[in-house]
């Protein structure tokens, strides 16, 4: 990433939010948080939990990196990746609060048995 260019985390949270016309309290229903707390991301003044980033990852089909401003382009370069990303946020759509947790924790535990 350029030194010249400063990245801006809440920016890019209003800016996939906005792109969809959704609310600061559509998305915070969405990713079980308050919508004071969209505003706090969006603001720069609270930097969300891992779980909260992957929940917002998931609901923009975007990957962590681009959310985290580590990469320019909102997708994973390989489309068969993307269409996997989408379906699993199309299932996670009909889960339960305490089922997304358990699947986040799922995630959790084969990323850190990546090699």
């Amino acid at each position: 990433m350029e030194e010249a260019s400063v990245y801006d985390f809440g920016l890019r949270i209003k800016q996939l939010r906005r792109s969809r016309k959704w609310t600061q309290k559509d998305v915070a229903e969405r990713i079980k948080v308050t919508k004071e707390t969209i505003y706090r991301y969006e603001n720069n003044l609270l930097t969300p939990s891992l779980d909260s980033a992957i929940r917002l990852a998931l609901l923009f089909n975007v990957s962590l990196d681009y959310l985290t401003g580590l990469k320019q382009l909102p997708l994973y370069s390989d489309p068969h990746h993307n269409e996997l990303i989408h379906q699993a946020t199309q299932e996670m759509q009909h889960l339960s609060e305490y089922q997304i947790n358990l699947l986040i924790e799922v995630m959790k535990q084969m990323n850190k048995k990546v090699i």
